[in-house]
């Protein structure tokens, strides 16, 4: 009888996780192309863009003041005396260093921003596909923007438009037939524009 029991338990522990692993269902979108068509997102992306362009001019404004000051100093580095070249030299460095330094703190600055421009919009469009998934019964869904899947087999569920739906997204793209999420999500990018 013990052996029974036992012989039973062993081959419900041997078949309980493959029968289990049988049953996941995966679904697959683009986030990015996603979140883009967002309706929140325009107004996300014009506050980057002002942003940006404000770095940019101030970039530009000390490239005009380097470019200036270096075409002054050519043009009267014949007639200074070797401690006013040497002085001119170090603020053109100093300024040059400062133009490089602005840019890299600028572009830091930009990407720290986008980031918590982007972060509610981030946190909506997760809750959103967390509820299609339950809707669908999902046990996973896969970002194709990250490329990190080796294969996807038939049964999983290109999640995209219901998530589309689900936003309230008024230019819902027909679902994609095909198979590969890579094709699927390229194939819905092409029908929004």
């Amino acid at each position: 009888m013990k052996n029974k029991i036992f012989a039973a338990l062993l081959l419900a522990c041997v078949l309980l996780p493959s029968f289990a692993q049988a049953q996941n269902k995966f679904g697959y979108l683009s986030f990015n192309a996603v979140m883009q068509l967002m309706p929140e997102y325009s107004k996300y992306d014009t506050q980057i863009i002002l942003l940006q362009e404000s770095y940019k001019a101030e970039a530009d404004r000390l490239d005009r003041e380097f470019n200036r000051q270096y075409a002054e100093f050519l043009h009267e580095q014949t007639r200074m005396s070797e401690s006013i070249l040497k002085k001119r030299q170090k603020e053109l460095q100093n300024l040059m260093d400062q133009g490089i330094t602005f840019k890299k703190e600028a572009q830091e600055n930009l990407n720290r921003e986008r980031d918590l421009l982007l972060q509610d919009l981030r946190l909506k469009l997760v809750d959103v596909i967390q509820k299609v998934a339950k809707k669908q019964n999902l046990d996973y869904v896969v970002d194709t923007d990250s490329h990190t899947y080796l294969y996807m087999g038939s049964r999983a569920v290109d999640i995209t438009h219901a998530v589309f739906i689900e936003l309230g997204v008024e230019k819902a793209p027909v679902q994609s037939s095909f198979d590969n999420p890579v094709i699927a999500v390229q194939d819905t990018l092409k029908q929004i524009k």
